[in-house]
């Protein structure tokens, strides 16, 4: 996992949260910058996330979405720390 002061990155397996934030590389190369955001607005009962963003309009668009559309798709969740 990676820390700063306010937030860490899920790069493994995450556990999504509705509220968190998803940081995307649409080419999977992960030593690119991020090239995307979206929040996640739902997580169904099998931790499946739900993500929205603004860019064409994607409102609570499942993970298997992203997936289908972007195969080489690198994901990394950022959760806000609760505690310091």
């Amino acid at each position: 996992m990676l820390y700063s002061p306010r937030f860490y990155a899920d790069i493994s397996t995450p556990k999504w949260k509705a509220g968190d934030i998803a940081f995307w590389i649409w080419n999977g190369d992960t030593t690119a910058k991020y090239d995307h955001t979206t929040i996640v607005t739902y997580v169904d009962a099998s931790g499946s996330p739900y993500f929205t963003q603004h860019s064409a309009n994607h409102y609570n668009q499942a993970y298997s979405a992203y997936i289908v559309a972007n195969p080489h798709a690198y994901v990394a969740d950022m959760h806000l720390h609760t505690s310091y």
